[in-house]
């Protein structure tokens, strides 16, 4: 399957006139799928999908809520970069001996005003900007070590009166070995149909003359479209490494803090718009209570992250940060309750 995903880029981008290097960053639609999710997944630099768990797994990896044994809920607030509103809302619970979730994914503008060439400084009508990405989850232990999820998730696009939709999908696994409980995760997020944009700010009206010459032919006029053109989604394809380095030594650290652990994640990504990337990510939890975490990525844009959270009786209060450079800092809070 993978395989056959990425067999396609010959047949969309480049063009066959550029050259094989050209970069594919900026070639598809949809790029909001790419904004990570969760304050406690984004702290650890997005390093997640053999760790996934909760309703943020809805995100990372669907297999992730197979074992889910409460009704748990999740609910994220980020202002990202350019003044744009970023929210997450999942849901996960046990069903039909897996793990069922529902997810919204969000992304706005505030009002824009409209400016023209006849009057910059504005027009005094506004529009917005907006993404929304709502999917659905089942996962399922097929063995004591080994999980599988789906997600079938409906896309739009919107700007002004113009919008765009497709039909994705999402396919993972997590396997944890019984070599010092190592997990292995892999993904394929977005796999799904082009977008193309329509509305009725496309419709236009074209007048064709009768006749050989312009000058001496009546013209009639007909109504039009603009044609726009097809935009694949960001197909992702992540794989994955995770384990806990207190469970590769003995006891002593244990003994000292007992339901504490050093996780370290490590996470390669292969997307269809741009190229490979790695992920590596990090978490101390004492006394499954306090969390410090920490997290690097390595694709597109070299940036560090950092994250704390606390948990206690079934609420998690989780914070990120990122820093992007250019674009600034990144601040990332999310609510988890855990019934």
């Amino acid at each position: 399957l993978v395989g056959m995903v990425y067999s396609q880029d010959e047949q969309n981008l480049p063009p066959p006139e550029a050259s094989t290097e050209t970069s594919k960053v900026g070639t598809a639609a949809a790029v909001f799928l790419k904004i990570p999710v969760g304050s406690r997944e984004t702290g650890m630099g997005g390093a997640f999908v053999a760790l996934a768990e909760g309703p943020t797994a809805l995100y990372w990896n669907p297999a992730g809520i197979a074992g889910v044994e409460n009704f748990e809920i999740s609910l994220m607030q980020n202002r990202w970069i350019v003044e744009l509103s970023h929210l997450f809302a999942g849901i996960s619970f046990p069903f039909a001996g897996g793990g069922f979730g529902l997810s919204v994914i969000s992304l706005s503008s505030d009002p824009i005003e409209i400016t023209t060439l006849e009057e910059p400084s504005g027009t005094g009508y506004y529009y917005n900007y907006s993404d929304l990405a709502v999917g659905m989850s089942y996962g399922r232990r097929l063995t004591n070590r080994f999980s599988l999820g789906g997600t079938v998730k409906l896309i739009q696009e919107k700007i002004y009166h113009e919008s765009a939709h497709s039909v994705a999908m999402d396919i993972g696994s997590i396997l944890v070995t019984d070599f010092y409980g190592l997990r292995i995760g892999m993904n394929l997020s977005n796999f799904g149909t082009d977008m193309r944009f329509t509305g009725r700010d496309l419709d236009v009206p074209y007048s064709r003359t009768i006749g050989l010459s312009e000058e001496e032919s009546p013209a009639y006029e007909v109504q039009a479209s603009l044609n726009t053109i097809y935009w694949r989604i960001p197909t992702n394809f992540s794989f994955g490494l995770a384990t806990d380095l207190f469970s590769l030594s003995e006891s002593e650290t244990q003994q000292e803090m007992p339901n504490s652990s050093l996780l370290l994640s490590v996470v390669g990504n292969y997307p269809n718009d741009g190229e490979f990337g790695i992920r590596v990510g990090s978490e101390f939890a004492f006394r499954q209570m306090l969390f410090l975490r920490a997290g690097y990525y390595l694709q597109e844009s070299n940036h560090l992250t950092f994250g704390l959270g606390i948990n206690v009786s079934g609420i998690s209060i989780d914070y990120s940060y990122a820093d992007l450079g250019v674009f600034n800092q990144v601040n990332m809070f999310t609510v988890g309750l855990d019934f």
